[in-house]
């Protein structure tokens, strides 16, 4: 019998060449261009260390395995790269309108979730993206209605879906998780004229099916807003939530808010640590995630008046990003001041890793930094940090845009925006 691939995220030999361990390659960086603009909004790895990237273009990209084209507005793209950086597949997905794919999420099986949004015209208007199983619901009234696809690791179609709105819906996909059985967490906001609210949607992992949807807590009223947040799922199916909640009406301040689902979407807890100061720059919970014992880390900032239970990190600084510890019952354990309010992916050899950007910075379980080390843009170009991800080896890969930093020459600007893709490994 041949040897199979290596999987990173296995301590067994799958291959037998004597090492359970995939090895760490030189760090690479490619830039994607063509006579469109695109940019990548998500970056994921699998446990064979490939790499999923999502973005979004317009006109005509090729990222090395043939030339992608717009169908009208902005589509979104989904490509796989193997640990390398050399292109396995490319996929564009779209309609005349725009659409938007700022999430990826890869189950154990190497199963792709992509959610994004998709635009419509009103309830005459029947043209919607196309998935591979046939056009989705179209999006009706609905400026950002939105769309859930589940692809095998070969990019061929397994289901897809769409969820228009009745009304008109200033929204969007925040974030995405798959639990242990391969059920779909969506993060979206939502929100017409007045007021926005979030909501947590959990999709059924065999066709795409909505199983229940919650609006959180805080955000029913008129005027109220919860800002940008994380989510993340438990290995008991539950969902942890951080954000922050807002009443414009009654104060002009924000709430440091975490919030706990069960696997059915009832209330388990809510913690909301208010600013004192209730004036810009308020607070907010930016990123979450949660260790094998259910303990919940959340990082985000602060105003220096939020008080977690141990006195206010950053006490006295109009701005500091911090990082809150709290038990499975929601008790705060830690509280400490950080570099900055990123995301977190959790280090099973112990501490954590904080995203932002093109950054990476390794902190113990306290909270203190260990190191840090960042991507660096090819000469004469500037760039964006959208998202970053970490292979099974160890291998932090990040996905987000460049641009030339300067116009040279008369004439109008012909600078564009790429893809860009790169490695590190501090």
């Amino acid at each position: 019998m041949a040897p199979a691939a290596e999987i990173c995220a296995s301590p067994v030999d799958e291959d037998c060449d004597g090492d359970p361990q995939c090895p760490r390659l030189a760090p690479w960086a490619r830039a994607y261009g063509g006579p469109g603009e695109q940019g990548a909004t998500s970056i994921v790895s699998d446990a064979w260390g490939n790499y999923y990237v999502s973005g979004v273009f317009n006109g005509t990209v090729d990222f090395g395995a043939g030339p992608l084209t717009s169908a009208g507005g902005s589509d979104v793209f989904l490509l796989k790269l193997d640990p390398s950086g050399s292109v396995i597949w490319s996929r564009r997905f779209g309609s005349e309108h725009d659409e938007r794919a700022p999430s990826l999420a890869v189950d154990g099986s190497g199963n792709i979730y992509f959610a994004g949004t998709y635009d419509g015209e009103g309830p005459y208007f029947y043209e919607s993206p196309d998935f591979g199983g046939g056009p989705i619901p179209p999006a009706n009234y609905s400026a950002n209605a939105l769309f859930l696809v589940k692809f095998d690791p070969e990019g061929n179609h397994i289901w897809s879906n769409g969820f228009p709105r009745t009304a008109i819906d200033f929204g969007g996909v925040v974030e995405m998780a798959v639990d242990g059985v391969g059920n779909v967490f969506v993060l979206r906001v939502a929100g017409g004229w007045d007021s926005v609210s979030y909501h947590v949607v959990k999709v059924s992992a065999g066709g795409g099916d909505v199983l229940w949807e919650k609006m959180l807590p805080g955000s029913e009223s008129p005027g109220s807003s919860s800002g940008s947040g994380g989510l993340a799922v438990d290995s008991d199916g539950n969902v942890l939530v951080a954000n922050a909640d807002q009443d414009y009406v009654y104060s002009p301040g924000a709430d440091f808010n975490v919030i706990k689902l069960s696997t059915t979407g009832a209330l388990l807890w809510q913690r909301q640590f208010p600013s004192k100061a209730h004036v810009d720059p308020m607070a907010s919970a930016a990123s979450v995630a949660v260790n094998a014992a259910g303990e919940v880390l959340v990082t985000g900032y602060t105003d220096g008046t939020v008080d977690f239970g141990g006195g206010a990190p950053g006490a006295g600084d109009e701005l500091s990003a911090v990082l809150v510890k709290l038990d499975a019952a929601g008790e705060v354990i830690t509280s400490s001041t950080i570099p900055y309010p990123g995301g977190i992916i959790l280090d099973p050899a112990g501490g954590m890793f904080l995203t932002g950007g093109s950054a990476v910075t390794k902190l113990d379980d306290s909270g203190t930094t260990l190191w840090s080390a960042h991507v660096d843009v090819p000469t004469g170009y500037r760039g964006g940090g959208a998202d970053m991800t970490i292979s099974p080896n160890g291998t932090f890969a990040f996905a987000g845009y460049i641009y030339p930093s300067m116009d040279t020459g008369p004439g109008p600007s012909t600078a564009r925006f790429e893809t860009f893709v790169a490695t590190l490994n501090p």
